[in-house]
């Protein structure tokens, strides 16, 4: 009879890595919205705001480089969604990126595998179709290129890959949170016309395509590897829009020439460079936002019948009332 329990409750419980980021918090949410009983491997204790969504029994604190503990986390789970690892690291050195985001995945995998699991949801990045671009597009590069290079070494887990866009929703903490904050406070001049255009995706919408991932069958053979977007092609400009609209606010009537935003651009990159302060904003972004060649908008996942739900726009204004609440 014991035997049977342990079943069952694998079928319904899954572990959740970095369950206290970004996306790992909503993917908790989302996760027990759908019936399941979620496990959580973390770097933070366990805190309230978890409480009627994790048993504080389920609540496992540690390292991404303790095998052993990550092994017992595993057990009686049918599905490991890893979240956890380090964010957008132009900032982080290759050694610290390539340990934590790909080292830690492979611990967190062969844990996973030692412990029988069914399914392995990896949240990659849109960036890991350009691995030359940064130390963190190279790191997700790599684990996604690990996970399948073992997987067939691995029959009874299957590996299945999010390439998730710039993810946006209330707590988000990327370039788009820095611009939104500065425009809420009335620091930015109108941008330059920019025709730009790239792909997001809303961290709601995001956590449901990790849950109908984990509950679809596919077949092993395959690479299992999707972008995920809104379908949407978000400009600057477009970004710009939706923020003063939902301010209620009319757009400055300065528009901040090329020139002087490359130059802010380039400012800050040398703040960063001599280590005076550490940001995202750069010569980078700025090539990202004057280049004109749209990138791909187009989610690939839709053979799972996802549908996003959300845009930038609909959005907007439960990020800007995060923003006032921290």
């Amino acid at each position: 009879m014991e035997v049977g329990l342990n079943a069952i409750e694998s079928r319904n419980k899954v572990l959740v890595t970095g369950a206290t980021g970004f996306i790992g918090t909503q993917l908790v949410k989302s996760l027990v919205n759908h019936g399941y009983c979620v496990r959580v491997f973390a770097r933070q204790p366990f805190n309230s705001a978890f409480c009627g969504l994790v048993d504080e029994c389920d609540w496992i604190e540690g390292e991404l480089d303790q095998p052993c503990l990550l092994k017992s986390a595993c057990q009686n789970v049918s599905v490991v969604f890893h979240v956890a690892g380090l964010a957008h690291s132009r900032l982080g050195d290759l050694e610290e990126t390539l340990k934590v985001n790909v080292e830690g995945t492979k611990t967190v995998f062969l844990a996973g595998v030692d412990a029988g699991v069914s399914k392995f949801i990896y949240f990659s990045s849109i960036l890991a179709s350009q691995p030359e671009t940064s130390h963190y597009a190279k790191s997700k590069r790599s684990a996604e290129d690990f996970l399948f290079s073992h997987s067939s070494n691995c029959p009874d887990t299957s590996v299945f890959v999010l390439r998730p866009a710039t993810v946006y929703g209330p707590g988000m903490r990327n370039n788009l949170a820095v611009f939104i904050r500065l425009g809420k406070k009335g620091l930015m001049p109108s941008l330059p016309l920019l025709k730009r255009r790239f792909p997001l995706i809303s961290v709601i919408d995001l956590c449901e395509a990790a849950i109908l991932a984990a509950e679809a069958n596919f077949q092993k053979s395959i690479r299992t590897v999707f972008t995920v977007t809104d379908g949407q092609g978000y400009t600057p400009n477009r970004i710009e829009d939706a923020l003063y609209r939902s301010l209620e606010r009319r757009k400055p009537l300065l528009r901040i020439p090329r020139k002087a935003l490359y130059c802010g651009a380039l400012f800050a990159q040398i703040l960063n460079v001599i280590g005076i302060t550490r940001n995202q904003i750069g010569l980078g972004l700025y090539r990202k936002l004057v280049n004109d060649v749209p990138e791909d908008n187009q989610t690939q996942f839709s053979l799972y019948n996802f549908l996003a739900t959300a845009t930038l726009e609909s959005e907007m204004p439960n990020i800007i009332a995060s923003i006032e609440k921290n």
